[in-house]
């Protein structure tokens, strides 16, 4: 009996008629049926009834109800018995009776049914928090959590899972396009406490969430680069929403960058595009190994730099545009490549000095000036390559064949490749301004009419027609042997057969053109002076068909079509040449024209 309704039955209650009490002392003593008959007899049914003999003759159908009562039986009670104390309790029976008949499993809309039939009662309470959760864990879509949680306001301990596990419904992020800072709100009549924050993130094929900044950083360090040289590049972009661009990893097809939103400890990924030149579809960049160390690196087919390895008599040979071999001694093991500002170069040191190689193709030089702290390492330890590429072993060297680069041949050596990310960090890619600047046309070949002055059988060492002649001058000799001080000191000594001063590259200050003769081999130099003892020595040697004796090896400099050029003319063996050099973008370059 409920707990409620035994008030009713306490001896001693007061009721306003002796024929209650008659009821009430039968019921009290067991004379269950003696009660009934009063009951029936006095017309206790009829709601106009005296009060007192309803209230006691509901007390006494309760006691005929109760054990084997449905939820009909209940609301029969009720009806029957309305106005009366037994009402309520008989309506809290029917509902949890009703709420017990609908099972397990029952559905948001006949849980909502039970309370919305039996508000304020307990089983109402019940069947609503068991609607919500019913409703909670139907949830698929953010959409549906925001109709949760606004259906059910009472329930706040309900409220916030649903934020963290769907923040996309109740938070937004803005991206701003220029700075790419992130700016969280919550969105119009969202109310919570849960703390609110938006970060640049990539998202792995197992669904793992991490700042990208935090994956980059492990990727680049992972790959050769120091980490103190990531930590100066974020260092240096402090104060940007993002630092490191979101690149694809060939490793990990199903990888993709966006920014995460996340409300509490719950997370959601927005999935943005990849950065410019880092997504997928970029271009490999190949580089090859030889015990443990660069050698070489092909940005795309038909450019190839090789570093040496080595220094010594038997010398090394640059491969720029149009360089030969020089073998010269230089005392010191060369080092591992690093890249050199924004991959305009890429420097090894030789001891004090160092060797410094255009990626434009350019001749290399010899510096002074040491990179800075924080050059990049031009390594990798990287195999994967993107979809559709492909190697194959050709006798000592490796094929390369992807889309729009078949037949790509890489020098010999173990290949590794560049990843995306790492040719961000290291501006090595196949888009790059120094492989496709705008560079001046070759010069006219000799037997082009009228492009260069005829002298005898040859060519006249004077600035060709429709140019202009650029001054040279004669420094001392003692001025020319200091030119070449940081080599002596490294070992290296020369002979200095000519020396002649020009401005070639519109600098302030002029450079220095030389004939050098080092145990019987004929090499010519470029001097670049940069300030107070800062030098480049651009060394080439001077090919067979373009040597000549002192009295010949006067050059002639000019301007064509706004570039200046170094050159030489002659002849040699009955072959007519013209050898000349420019600067541009790609560094020193050098032509060998004959005839």
């Amino acid at each position: 009996m409920s707990p409620l309704f035994l008030t009713l039955l306490l001896p001693g209650s007061a009721f306003a008629a002796p024929d209650a009490d008659v009821i009430h002392r039968a019921f009290e003593a067991g004379d269950i049926e003696k009660a009934e008959k009063r009951c029936e007899k006095w017309g206790a049914a009829d709601p106009t009834a005296d009060p007192a003999v309803r209230e006691a003759c509901a007390r006494v159908d309760w006691r005929r109800v109760e054990p084997l009562a449905t939820p009909e039986d209940w609301a029969s009670y009720r009806q029957t018995w309305a106005g009366t104390k037994g009402e309520q309790p008989a309506l809290e029976r029917e509902a949890l009776l009703s709420l017990e008949r609908l099972g397990s499993g029952p559905s948001e809309a006949l849980l909502l049914g039970i309370a919305e039939r039996y508000p304020g009662t307990p089983a109402a309470d019940v069947a609503r928090r068991r609607a919500a959760l019913t409703a909670a864990a139907a949830v698929r879509e953010a959409g549906a959590a925001v109709k949760v949680v606004r259906d059910y306001p009472d329930m706040p301990e309900l409220a916030e899972p649903l934020m963290e596990a769907w923040p996309l419904g109740f938070a937004v992020v803005d991206i701003d396009p220029s700075t790419l800072r992130l700016r969280t709100s919550l969105k119009e009549g969202v109310q919570t406490q849960l703390p609110l924050a938006a970060y640049w993130a990539v998202r792995a094929g197992d669904g793992t969430v991490t700042p990208s900044e935090e994956f980059g950083t492990a990727q680049l360090v992972a790959n050769g680069v120091p980490e103190e040289v990531v930590q100066s590049t974020l260092a240096k972009g402090a104060g940007a929403g993002r630092v490191l661009p979101l690149c694809a990893d060939w490793a990990d097809p199903a990888l993709r960058g966006g920014v995460a939103l996340s409300l509490g400890g719950g997370v959601a990924f927005l999935e943005q595009p990849w950065t410019g030149q880092c997504g997928p579809e970029v271009q490999p960049v190949f580089l090859t190994l030889q015990a443990g160390q660069t050698t070489s690196l092909s940005m795309r087919p038909g450019h190839s730099m090789v570093f040496p390895t080595a220094m010594a008599y038997t010398g090394f040979t640059w491969t720029g545009q149009g360089t030969g071999s020089t073998d010269l001694y230089v005392p010191f093991q060369p080092g591992e490549p690093v890249v050199v500002g924004n991959a305009q170069v890429i420097g090894q040191q030789l001891g004090a000095l160092y060797l410094v190689h255009p990626v434009g193709g350019g001749l290399p030089w010899i510096t002074n000036m040491s990179p800075p702290t924080t050059a990049t390492p031009v390594t990798s330890k990287r195999t994967e390559l993107p979809e559709g590429w492909s190697l194959t072993p050709v006798a000592d060297s490796t094929r390369v064949d992807g889309p729009g680069a078949e037949g790509w041949m890489l020098p010999p050596g173990e290949v590794r490749v560049l990843p995306p990310l790492s040719q961000w960090m290291t501006q090595l890619s196949a888009v790059n301004p120094k492989l496709d600047g705008s560079f001046p046309p070759p010069l006219p070949s000799l037997s082009t009419p009228g492009a260069w002055n005829p002298e005898r059988a040859g060519v006249a060492a004077t600035p060709p027609p429709g140019t202009s002649a650029i001054p040279l001058s004669t420094p001392a000799a003692d001025e020319a042997d200091e030119m070449l001080r940081m080599l002596a000191d490294a070992g290296v000594h020369f002979r200095v057969k000519t020396a002649w001063r020009l401005n070639l590259d519109e600098d302030l200050r002029e450079e220095y053109a030389l004939d050098l003769e080092r145990g019987g081999v004929a090499v010519r130099a470029v001097v670049d002076v940069y300030g107070s003892g800062a030098r480049r020595i651009f060394l080439f040697d001077a090919r067979p068909e373009a040597q000549f004796d002192d009295a010949a090896g006067t050059p002639f400099a000019f301007r064509r079509d706004g570039q200046a050029y170094l050159a030489w003319a002659g002849m040699n063996a009955g072959v007519t040449f013209v050898e000349a050099v420019h600067l541009d973008d790609r560094g020193l370059v050098r032509e060998l024209l004959t005839r």
